[in-house]
Order: structure tokens, then C-alpha cells, then sequence
């Protein structure tokens, strides 16, 4: 199964991401290695990509692609713009771990239908109880799923 994650590695490959998804829901997260409201929030994004395989994610690392954040106006990490198809830019927020309904809420402002809270909860409760440690956004010299510079699918671990 295809990732619906994707490192962003220039302008032109977050041109083509949003052309080729059409009428697709897409999520575009900001964030940078060194941000920890970044690092907190990035297994629930993860996670949250693996749950709805209907939304494509771009991943656009701050210090990787300042001049994309320029031209977009990124101030404040991290942050989230949603796209749809000829609609393009439709809403700009950005949430903390804490707040993270609010990402939930502006999706369903926006017509998409996210997991009932049951199955979120199931989930959560599942990942609480998970020997696992929290998933942090690795340093950009880490190789790892999210930073390792290749343009493979992003892979979230479990």
C-alpha cells in the first residue's frame, strides 16, 4: 500500500504534488527538526495520515524549504494548509498537540469525514498503552522516513 505522506524536496515537487491530486483533499504540514511543538505533534499527524488513506499529506520541512515558506507566508511553526483540486488554497491553521481537535474540526469544516471519535479513541488508547516511545521528527542528519532525503513515501513507524 502507497503512503498518502510525502516529503516535499523543491518547488516544483509541491507544484506537481497538488496537480496530481486533483480534487484530493490535501494536508500541507510545516514544520521544522528543531521545533518541539513540531516534534510532539508529528506521531499524531502519523498516525492521523495512516487512519484517513483519502487525504494525501505534504510534508514541507521549514529549514529545508524556506523559500517555499516565503512565498507561502509560513510564520509560525507548525502549521497546516489545506488544498482541494481547483479550489486551491482553502483554510491555514496552526495547532499544537493540545490542540489538535482543531485540526480535526477545520477538516470537517472543510466536508472531510474523519474517524468516529470511537476508533480515534481506540487508537490512541492502543498507542498509549505501546511500549513504543513517542515518535519525534528526527534531526536533519538522521536517516529516517521523514528526513532521509530519498523520494520514497513517508512510512510512519508502529
Amino acid at each position: 500500500m502507497e503512503s498518502n505522506m510525502k516529503n516535499i524536496k523543491s518547488q516544483e515537487d509541491f507544484d506537481k504534488q497538488l496537480l496530481m491530486a486533483g480534487d484530493k483533499f490535501t494536508v500541507v504540514h510545516f514544520f521544522s527538526p528543531g521545533c518541539g511543538a513540531c516534534k510532539t505533534l508529528h506521531s499524531k499527524v502519523n498516525q492521523f495520515a495512516a487512519m484517513h488513506p483519502g487525504l494525501q499529506f505534504l510534508m514541507v520541512n521549514y529549514n529545508e524549504q524556506t523559500e517555499i515558506c516565503k512565498r507561502l507566508n509560513v510564520h509560525v511553526l507548525p502549521l497546516f494548509h489545506f488544498y482541494r483540486g481547483v479550489e486551491g488554497h482553502i483554510y491555514s491553521f496552526s495547532c499544537t498537540i493540545a490542540t489538535f481537535h482543531k485540526f480535526k474540526d477545520a477538516l470537517k469544516r472543510h466536508g472531510v469525514q474523519t474517524k468516529s471519535l470511537a476508533a480515534e479513541k481506540v487508537s490512541e488508547e492502543s498507542e498509549h498503552n505501546s511500549n513504543a516511545p513517542l515518535t519525534d521528527i528526527p534531526k536533519a542528519s538522521d536517516a529516517s522516513p521523514n528526513m532521509d532525503g530519498d523520494d520514497s513515501p513517508i512510512e510512519s513507524k508502529q
